[in-house]
């Protein structure tokens, strides 16, 4: 990492000694960086030749280290051509680290199936097998880290003025849509997907403007009847993006942009944006009567369920929470939504103190159960078990009643079902 720094400064410097970007060959920075790469590669060819593995190591990342280098500088402020053969040089590299890197495999892959993305009119018809390798190597992985790049590039393409911010603003609410399904899908893997959602979003953070700009940009022409569907659809994608409060036009901009609508994540976001119940049920409904990814259809019933919960019906919360526990089996999030609408709806029973106490034992199972179906959720679940445990009855509290590990205890009321008795 400090070779690299220095690198990087080494470079700025000689651009700076220059006078700016328009410099000749002897002092351009993309052709030092390409004429050390050559050489490197030159040595490594002999080095494999030789079979001196511990050089052939030590040259491997450096040679990484500048091809990230050249991807750098690869834009216009370095007159950067493709014609010059960088890329193939790129290529190059991805391949030997494929064929040499085996523990990263998959990651060189998907850097060369971004490259062919990236450059299709230079790498003609090598797109399709790229991504189609990845696929196979990782077909659950493989199209979030690619929709993660597919995304970076169309930040890319609207920082150089070659699409518009209404059009970024769909390429975000697309990746907004896969992300969410694929991380309820994904398991053990929801972690990792996450982490992608993250630092894509945090790359649209620093292009999308602010409320206060988004407001300005569209509501006078929304407010002068100029906005066209495709423009409000944008806009909310923006608002739904920055979370913004809600503006006095984002109905109107709602009603312009979902007109004839059949695609449910504008009610999803719509209803998660707003603060009135009534709305964000209806919104969460039409959104779940159209969605058809089960796994989005089961976020919605646990938005519908949130609602139902702060009306305090907690058995039409329970229902709602079963069913997109039915329809997302890999995901846990239901099991423990559940526990908290057994311990927030049980005050309402008139227990006695030891049925009270019994209601942790059903909690308990719960966050096991979400665990067994979601290993994502272990260190959540896991905390709450032992936090439940301090609450549930003692070995002793349930002995006096002739209860053993593994009896049943009922929970009536609107709970309707048998604790197990856990020590």
């Amino acid at each position: 990492m400090i070779r690299k720094v220095c690198f990087l400064i080494f470079i700025f410097h000689s651009v700076l000694i220059s006078g700016g970007c328009n410099v000749n060959a002897q002092g351009d920075p993309v052709v030092q960086i390409k004429k050390s790469i050559a050489e490197k590669e030159f040595r490594l060819a002999e080095v494999q030749l030789a079979v001196l593995v511990a050089e052939q190591s030590a040259l491997l990342p450096q040679l990484i280290e500048e091809a990230e280098l050249l991807a750098f500088f690869s834009d216009d402020s370095v007159n950067f051509d493709p014609r010059f053969g960088s890329l193939d040089t790129l290529k190059q590299i991805y391949e030997i680290c494929i064929t040499k890197d085996t523990e990263k495999k998959f990651e060189w892959m998907l850097r060369k199936a971004t490259l062919f993305m990236n450059f299709p009119e230079y790498f003609p018809g090598e797109k399709e097998p790229a991504l189609k390798a990845c696929l196979t190597l990782e077909p659950f992985l493989c199209p979030v880290l690619m929709a993660e790049a597919m995304a970076n590039s169309e930040i890319e393409r609207y920082r150089n003025h070659k699409i518009s911010l209404e059009e970024l603003a769909f390429t975000w609410a697309e990746t907004d849509k896969f992300f969410s399904s694929r991380r309820i899908a994904a398991g053990k893997l929801a972690t990792e997907i996450e982490a992608a959602q993250t630092r894509t979003d945090e790359q649209f953070n620093k292009v999308f403007p602010d409320c206060a700009a988004i407001q300005e940009r569209y509501m006078t022409r929304a407010l002068s009847g100029e906005l066209t569907r495709e423009n409000a659809r944008a806009a909310l994608c923006l608002i739904y993006f920055r979370k913004c409060e809600r503006f006095s036009l984002t109905n109107t901009l709602f009603q312009s942009a979902a007109k004839n609508e059949t695609n449910a994540w504008w009610f999803r976001k719509n209803a998660t944006l707003s603060s009135d119940p009534n709305e964000k049920l209806n919104g969460f409904e039409k959104s779940f009567s159209m969605e058809t990814h089960p796994e989005l259809k089961s976020l919605d019933l646990v938005s519908i369920s949130e609602i139902y919960v702060s009306r305090q019906d907690f058995k039409g919360a329970i229902k709602k929470l079963e069913n997109a526990a039915q329809l997302s089996p890999a995901w846990g999030v239901p099991q423990l939504f559940m526990a908290d609408v057994l311990i927030q709806g049980a005050s309402t029973c008139g227990f006695d103190p030891f049925t009270r106490k019994a209601v942790y034992w059903a909690t308990i199972d719960l966050c096991r159960n979400a665990i067994d179906r979601d290993p994502a959720t272990a260190a959540e679940a896991n905390a709450r078990i032992f936090e439940y445990k301090k609450l549930a009855p003692t070995q002793q509290e349930a002995a006096i009643r002739n209860l053993g590990m593994g009896d049943t205890w009922p929970l009536g009321c609107w709970i309707e079902r048998v604790a197990v008795v856990r020590f």
